[in-house]
């Protein structure tokens, strides 16, 4: 059997592997098996796009993880790793099959919001504030988010967003 191969963020976590990340900062990406490799991985194991710096290179103790940190070229700079067929073999000397494509985006701009009142909610004459209820608002952001989480001080009866998509809620 060719052992498998999973490039994901890493995290701590190995289960959860978004379609998509988002990231603003410094990006780990993993790729590990759960197979044993006849050697230690390889340091050319990663086939990356959309950056033109990888550091941070770091295998585990027995070589069955690697770890790199891409540099995006810009600002809303889409990254690819993966981890071509054939860069390894375990110890019965089958090659590799290729792994799943890790898909990040940099974003390294704060995202904007705009509140606005739904038809049918009572007129909102000074600033966002009535003692007329419900106001139903409907929030635009300026880019895609990964569920928003908003306190409001002092407001009383809140319910939770409901998403209509990725930047309305």
């Amino acid at each position: 059997v060719p052992p498998a191969i999973t490039v994901l963020e890493y995290n701590g976590n190995r289960t959860n592997i978004p379609a998509l990340t988002y990231f603003n900062a410094s990006l780990r990406v993993e790729a590990f098996t759960s197979q044993s490799a006849s050697a230690a991985l390889p340091s050319n194991l990663f086939t990356v796009t959309g950056a033109t710096d990888i550091s941070g290179f770091q295998s585990d103790t027995n070589g069955a993880s690697q770890r790199i940190t891409p540099a995006p070229n810009s600002n809303g700079t889409a990254i690819t790793v993966q981890v071509a067929a054939g860069k390894f073999t375990d110890a019965a000397g089958n090659a590799n099959t290729a792994s799943n494509v890790f898909n990040a985006i940099f974003d390294d701009v704060a995202p904007t919001v705009t509140f606005k009142a739904q038809a049918g909610s009572p007129p909102v004459d000074i600033g966002p504030f009535t003692n007329k209820t419900p106001v139903v608002y409907t929030l635009t952001f300026s880019e895609p988010m990964r569920a928003p989480t908003l306190t409001f001080s002092g407001l009383a009866n809140f319910s939770a967003l409901t998403r209509v998509n990725d930047t309305i809620y």
